[in-house]
């Protein structure tokens, strides 16, 4: 089969997981499945560079420069039948008059996208494509193949006020009906596969679920000389706990910060917090936290870090901690077990079907219960040498070897349905 893989819409360094996911989906396929053809569409020149190293006789790369969509979108206006050129004039007329889209899409977007992706499946024989990230995206993007859709999670059913009203209307309108148009979805968790039938319907069999694991980069370092390259790079000190996540409001620093505050008055303990991860729409919030709290000498912010220095920095690291409300999955999680990082985490949604009984949980409502239990996993050496061993074992359960052939078979399964569809 040829399978044609959409990521046109990935930007490096903002998506989080989701690029995480995609870096190691393509290293996968590279590395254990040689089955099928696969054409990576990308249109971002970092996303590219990231891909070109695993192009080979069965995985080729289809770079869509932003010249390259701007001059194939004119010439496909240029064509476009008089009933798109009608459509796309009462939608601007609308849009002039009222600032939004009666149509509530842009059509001019909808009809060049279609036609551009349309003769490019048409080109390369696609036969099925597969969406990475939640939603066909575009969500109204119009192809008759069969759709495979990776679902990482549906977070705003169940913490809409993490999102501005923009968000919730956009995640409204291409969530579900992704979800419910795709032919197979590929869930990160048993978790994930669990709020996709609670909140959509969703039909238990048409969901496979493919743990995601993570890069083999994630591995126990004892190369000094790397190691204090790192530690110098980034100024980091001989022992220091680690918060990979962008600055989102589910990732919940502002009680870790709460909790930082209540180690330091209550048990006069006083080791810095490392954060890693892009910056986003709670960032404010948390700075203001470190104000008030007086926090600046135990925070620091490493942001965005490049996926090479990563490794480093965990195996640098003493213990990891995860106060997150809500994950699909949480790669951070597994890249920590590999590389035998304890771990002080949440109770909540997927994260005990990930870390299992390889870590320590507190409750990530009170700031109190976090503060308990990551002093305890700091002064009980023999706690955290026992997690470790439990994670090291634990972390054969998310192996990419398995991952992609749960993939490779969610592909198969889209492509059998639809042709029984049609007999």
């Amino acid at each position: 089969m040829k399978i044609g893989i959409y990521a046109l819409g990935l930007d490096s360094g903002t998506a989080g997981g989701l690029e995480i996911y995609f870096r190691n989906l393509i290293k996968g396929l590279w590395e254990y499945n040689n089955k099928n053809e696969y054409y990576i569409f990308v249109g971002n020149k970092e996303i590219k560079k990231a891909v070109q190293p695993y192009t080979n006789s069965h995985i080729k790369l289809i770079y869509h420069s932003k010249i390259f969509r701007i001059i194939s979108f004119i010439l496909i206006m240029l064509f476009a039948k008089p009933k798109i050129f009608f459509k796309i004039l009462v939608n601007e007329i609308s849009r002039l008059l009222s600032y939004s889209n009666i149509y509530d899409v842009d059509i001019r977007e909808v009809y060049s996208e279609t036609c551009r992706m349309k003769l490019n499946f048409q080109k390369y024989g696609i036969d099925a494509v597969h969406f990475p990230f939640t939603t066909i995206h575009p969500h109204y993007l119009n192809i008759s193949l069969p759709i495979i859709l990776t679902v990482a999670d549906i977070q705003q059913e169940y913490y809409p006020e993490f999102f501005d009203n923009e968000t919730i209307k956009m995640r409204s309108v291409s969530y579900r009906p992704s979800a419910e148009r795709a032919d197979v979805i590929i869930a990160i968790s048993e978790y994930t596969k669990k709020t996709l039938i609670e909140k959509y319907n969703i039909k238990a069999k048409k969901i496979v679920v493919a743990y995601p694991g993570c890069s083999k980069d994630f591995k126990k370092i004892d190369d000094t000389a790397l190691l204090n390259s790192v530690r110098s790079k980034y100024d980091l000190l001989s022992e220091f706990m680690l918060y990979p996540a962008s600055t989102w409001p589910h990732k919940n620093h502002i009680k870790l910060l709460e909790a930082i505050s209540i180690l330091r008055s209550k048990y006069s303990f006083e080791k810095p917090v490392v954060l890693t991860g892009a910056s986003q729409n709670n960032h404010k919030n948390i700075m203001d936290t470190i104000e008030r709290l007086d926090l600046k000498g135990l925070i620091k912010f490493l942001s965005f870090v490049p996926f090479s220095d990563l490794p480093v920095i965990y195996n640098l690291a003493t213990i990891m901690v995860f106060p997150s409300f809500f994950e699909g999955f949480g790669i951070p999680l597994v890249e920590a077990i590999n590389v035998g990082l304890p771990i002080a985490c949440s109770d909540r949604t997927s994260i005990p079907e990930v870390v299992g009984d390889a870590g320590i949980y507190f409750n990530p409502d009170s700031a109190e219960d976090i503060a308990e239990k990551i002093y305890q996993l700091w002064k009980d050496e023999d706690l955290r040498r026992r997690l470790i061993k439990k994670g090291l074992e634990r972390a054969k359960r998310f192996a990419w070897k398995q991952g992609i052939e749960m993939t490779s078979n969610a592909y198969k399964q889209a492509f059998q349905r639809r042709i029984q569809q049609k007999t």
